[in-house]
């Protein structure tokens, strides 16, 4: 497989997981819930690291293991991040409390700011 069959993939792979957490499927049934334990005193670092173990599991049970092998988690957290009652979880190093992580919230996933070219570009 070539780089553009390999990126191709990622996209595919990046799409799937995305459509596991959609906030439109939350009315519509569609919604997946993988379950995630972490410590209470555990930082969002590993929460990110229970949250990608929940996410191969699902893919191994439901039969994609071609999936799992090329899921890219470092680009993925590059453009994702997790947020909970509306607050996203940016901060790495920063302890589930901080953000009033209880039993039973519900996390979601949610795309990263990102800045256009034009707005990066020098004005001078």
């Amino acid at each position: 497989m070539g780089p553009d069959g390999a990126e191709q993939q990622l996209r595919e792979i990046d799409a799937d997981i995305e459509n596991l957490f959609r906030p439109e499927n939350v009315f519509s049934g569609m919604e997946r819930f993988l379950y995630v334990i972490v410590p209470p005193g555990a930082n969002v670092h590993e929460l990110r690291k229970a949250v990608q173990l929940a996410t191969i599991d699902h893919l191994i049970r439901s039969g994609r293991t071609e999936s799992v092998l090329s899921i890219s988690w470092k680009r993925f957290w590059r453009r994702h991040t997790l947020t909970v009652h509306g607050v996203r979880m940016d901060e790495v190093d920063a302890s589930i409390r901080e953000y009033n992580v209880a039993l039973g919230d519900v996390l979601r996933f949610a795309k990263k700011y990102r800045l256009s070219r034009a707005s990066r570009k020098r004005p001078f």
